[in-house]
């Protein structure tokens, strides 16, 4: 009996690994020949990986992908980073989280003002399927010593997957607060791709063995970064999704794969609250 349970359980898993794997890796196909003539587009971390990929393909689209500019159409956040969990940035912060959220938060803000005068604008962050390892337990928001001001406390080992979840919660709150500006936010996961975020040099030694474990198989059977960044591109330049805001995006289409977690408006806002703290930004928003 027990010979047969473990069969079944054997099976049963193989049948979740293939088809998740099928769905994840799968080729992307996006056909439209729709055009950015005369757009304005930053992206974040666009010298290589899917970055890269996307400034080559809205380029060929009439984009315009720079750095600085007067007007600004289309926001990518795509830059990331997958470092030991003892790293930290100059601030304090864990690195992971502070380079694949703190920083974006901030320079979102920043950009807001440009972005509601160059309307209709769009805000894409690039996030993960890894959000939704990220449970409410996992999470802590607690008052700062000496400080009515709070910080949010997550363990250290989970810090890509929570870094990712804090993108969604931002674009669900910029969702709401951009409602009457004519411009969106939305998030995505582009899947299993090979890419250089498996090949961390600076970790524990178990941590970069499965790393590049994940990073060899990616290879045999993931995505391109090409391929995956077709649904960015999709999510940058569809006429059909200028009113579009709040969702989350994969395999070049709206998904409902969102976890409960990245859904709870409870958590977002005051995720949002800690990072206009980090930031040293006033609450009120402009």
């Amino acid at each position: 009996m027990v010979i047969y349970i473990l069969s079944l359980a054997g099976v049963a898993l193989g049948v979740y690994i293939t088809s998740w794997l099928r769905y994840h890796c799968k080729t992307l196909k996006y056909d439209s020949q729709a055009r950015m003539d005369g757009k304005t587009v930053l992206i974040t971390g666009a010298s290589s990986g899917i970055g890269k990929e996307t400034a080559e393909h809205l380029l060929s689209r009439g984009a315009r992908v720079i750095d600085t500019e007067k007007q600004l159409d289309v926001l990518i956040n795509n830059a990331g980073a997958n470092s030991d969990k003892g790293k930290t940035t100059k601030h304090g912060h864990n690195f992971t989280f502070g380079a694949n959220y703190i920083g974006p938060f901030l320079l979102t803000y920043l950009l807001l003002d440009l972005l509601k005068k160059s309307a209709p604008g769009r805000i894409i962050n690039v996030s993960s399927v890894m959000h939704s390892s990220i449970k409410e337990s996992d999470i802590s928001f607690q008052p700062k010593n000496s400080s009515s001001s709070t910080h949010v406390e997550f363990p250290n080992w989970k810090d890509y997957a929570f870094s990712k979840l804090a993108q969604i919660w931002q674009t669900n709150v910029l969702t709401e607060k951009l409602s009457a500006d004519n411009v969106t936010a939305n998030s995505m996961n582009p899947g299993y791709v090979h890419s250089g975020i498996w090949y961390v040099g600076d970790c524990p030694m178990f941590r970069k063995i499965l790393l590049q474990s994940f990073g060899w198989v990616s290879s045999k059977i993931g995505r391109s970064s090409k391929n995956a960044a077709l649904t960015v591109v999709y999510m940058a330049v569809d006429p059909s999704l200028e009113k579009v805001s709040g969702c989350y995006f994969e395999n070049v289409e709206i998904s409902k794969n969102m976890s409960a977690c990245a859904k709870n408006k409870t958590l977002a806002q005051k995720m949002w609250d800690v990072s206009m703290d980090m930031c040293g930004l006033s609450k009120k928003f402009e």
